[in-house]
């Protein structure tokens, strides 16, 4: 077990380290969502995201960009332990793309 910066702070919610979840359950996360607005016209919208599902090894990203009608998303999953992507995909109205590693 190896302790990590984190860990010199009253920050716990477990006796465990940061590096570790308290849990198995597989579906467990931790995400961080930031969208942005054109507060102008309130034409344009842009949202990010980042996950990590430290139970599956996995790691993923996402964008969505609304404007003028059209929206466009993108979605960016990776291995965490190799470093390796695992698949791309994108949509923009009805068209969809994806690339698999």
């Amino acid at each position: 077990m190896q302790l990590s910066g984190a860990d010199e702070y009253f920050t716990h919610q477990t006796a465990l380290p940061h590096t570790m979840v308290a849990t198995s359950d597989p579906s467990w996360r931790e995400r961080y969502w930031v969208s942005f607005q054109d507060t102008g016209s309130g034409d344009t919208v842009l949202t990010l995201g980042l996950g990590r599902y430290p139970n599956q090894d996995v790691m993923e990203a996402f964008v969505c960009l609304s404007r003028a009608g059209r929206q466009t998303n993108g979605q960016f999953v990776a291995d965490t332990v190799a470093r390796l992507p695992r698949h791309a995909s994108g949509a923009t109205g009805m068209r969809r793309a994806r690339a698999v590693a």
